[in-house]
């Protein structure tokens, strides 16, 4: 009950309109989750230890916080504005909470598919929740609404619905999950899950390759491509049946929203984003060191900007950027800000470990969908900073505590598969 507690807030957070502020709404859905977490760790800090699984989740959830705990020294030494910090910051303690979380879990033998399963209700919920919010709600007109609509939850979704369908579990609930997702791109005219879409599916074939063979492989691709294009088709159907012109706009948003001299006007933008911030990692030696402050003002370079034919605005701005690989060093610089891309990194690694583990050699097929939800929001991080919405990091702490937990017992049952005996409790 405390689990769900922790994940189900997420189910019902929006995005406001008309102000950048949080509601009370909002903070109590914080404080719940919160909550949740501290009683949850709280009894297992007091109940013994039923096995130690030996995983590296633990040295993870210290090394995350640890960045935490001295990510203020910038903040307090460029007198950096203390809300913007502890507005940018919360993600990233959901983040670490939920390793943490993850971890007793593990202690407990709580099996991270199981919170997969309850975690893919959550995002759904999400999902429609913030659609119906946007237009009945807020108001706007399906045409208007794009990054009203896109949760934290929909890479989730993508993931979990390809990641089921590849491993013939849940299949009507998994076709609803990529359903669902793949309606809600169409609907935001965003190009970037394009890519994810394939970036999961190409991650599952090698996977697949690994676990089998390249023949296995592409036999089970090409049944699973062809369940990805009856998907799309379904959410084309719905979204046209939604909004008529949704083509239209799409063929417009891929080919003619390009200046005269045909570079994309995204492309440039986020570029010079990331220039901006580099440049401001690098204007001295103490910005290199210790960065700039989470929380803090940037602008995109003026220099990069020109070579678009449009005015483009550029005025300061603060939140979290749109790049995972990027803002980190910004904001933390060189030494601190590393730890944010090398946990991510480490976690990758090791869900693929894990996923490539033949069940047969004491792996776990589950560990396949943890790195397929993985890839979905890998596919995601180079345009977007995945720690921008609040609960992004609550369902990438529990996708990444998964993933840890299931090399763990991969590595374990390698080193003495006598004793490895499986629990699917």
């Amino acid at each position: 009950m405390l689990l769900v507690g922790f994940l189900l807030p997420l189910a019902f957070d929006v995005k406001k309109f008309g102000d950048q502020g949080d509601s009370t709404f909002q903070v109590v859905l914080v404080i719940m989750s919160l909550a949740s977490a501290g009683l949850y760790l709280l009894l297992e800090l007091f109940s013994p230890d039923i096995r130690n699984a030996g995983s590296r989740l633990r040295t993870y959830a210290a090394v995350w916080w640890i960045y935490i705990v001295f990510s203020p020294l910038p903040v307090l030494l460029w007198e950096g504005d203390p809300v913007h910090y502890l507005k940018v910051l919360l993600p990233f303690i959901l983040f670490g909470t939920g390793l943490v979380v993850m971890a007793a879990a593990e202690r407990r033998r709580v099996d991270p598919s199981a919170v997969l399963d309850k975690l893919v209700w959550a995002a759904l919920v999400s999902t429609i929740w913030r659609a119906i919010y946007a237009t009945a709600i807020g108001g706007l007109s399906v045409e208007t609404i794009r990054w009203q609509v896109l949760g934290p939850g929909v890479p989730f979704l993508i993931g979990y619905g390809l990641g089921c369908l590849y491993l013939r579990r849940h299949r009507t609930l998994a076709a609803i999950a990529l359903v669902t997702g793949l309606i809600t791109a169409l609907l935001s005219i965003t190009r970037s899950y394009i890519a994810t879409t394939a970036l999961v599916l190409v991650g599952l074939l090698i996977v697949d390759a690994r676990r089998r063979s390249v023949l296995g492989a592409v036999r089970s691709g090409s049944k699973l491509l062809t369940m990805l294009v009856l998907a799309v088709l379904v959410a084309a159907a719905v979204t046209g049946a939604v909004r008529p012109d949704f083509f239209d706009v799409w063929v417009h948003r891929m080919s003619h929203l390009k200046p005269q001299d045909g570079l994309d006007i995204t492309l440039v933008t986020r570029l010079a984003e990331y220039r901006g911030q580099i440049s401001a990692l690098t204007h001295s030696a103490a910005t290199l060191l210790v960065g700039n402050g989470i929380g803090a003002n940037y602008t995109g370079d003026a220099g990069v900007l020109q070579v678009l034919s449009l005015d483009v605005p550029n005025a300061p701005q603060w939140f979290a950027g749109h790049s995972t690989w990027v803002y980190p060093f910004f904001a933390s610089g060189i030494v601190l800000g590393a730890f944010v891309p090398l946990v991510l990194l480490g976690v990758l690694i090791r869900g693929f470990a894990a996923a490539s583990t033949s069940v047969a050699r004491g792996g776990s097929s589950d560990a396949v969908l943890a790195f397929a939800v993985l890839l979905a929001y890998l596919g995601q991080s180079f345009t977007a900073n995945l720690f921008h919405e609040r609960y992004t990091g609550v369902i990438l702490s529990v996708v990444a505590g998964a993933s840890l937990t299931y090399a763990g017992r991969s590595r374990k049952s390698r080193a003495r598969p006598q004793v490895l005996v499986p629990n699917r409790e």
